[in-house]
């Protein structure tokens, strides 16, 4: 049924989207403003579902993913973002504390490319 809907392009598509809004918070110093509430909720949910797509059987999703240009973007781009969290004024959750001083970006397509590496048997 996922397949049938196009989930793993869409997925991959609402990834570059996140990850460009993540970029520009950063860019513009309003990361503290914007993603400190939802930041580490989404940052789960991402890893998860990716997770979630490489360990399922369903070959087709994980063509879809491949085919939307979220895969190369981690390889030739985020795994390179230093862009860190600059939240120093900010009360921070302690959720966030982890998070406060980080690459984000890079810090997600590391853990990606880890789990891609751990699941490669159960690759098509």
């Amino acid at each position: 049924m996922l397949s049938e809907a196009n989930f793993g392009f869409i997925f991959g598509e609402q990834l570059l989207l996140e990850y460009d809004f993540i970029r520009h918070c950063i860019d513009n110093c309003v990361e503290s403003l914007v993603l400190m509430d939802s930041y580490v909720k989404k940052n789960e949910i991402r890893l998860n579902t990716f997770e979630y797509i490489l360990r399922s059987s369903e070959d087709t999703i994980k063509d879809q993913l491949i085919k939307s240009n979220f895969c190369e973007r981690i390889f030739l781009d985020y795994i390179r973002d230093f862009r860190e969290f600059n939240i120093q004024f900010s009360k921070i959750d302690l959720e966030f504390l982890a998070f406060r001083r980080s690459y984000p970006l890079r810090l997600e397509a590391i853990s990606m490319i880890n789990t891609v590496l751990m699941l490669r048997n159960q690759a098509p």
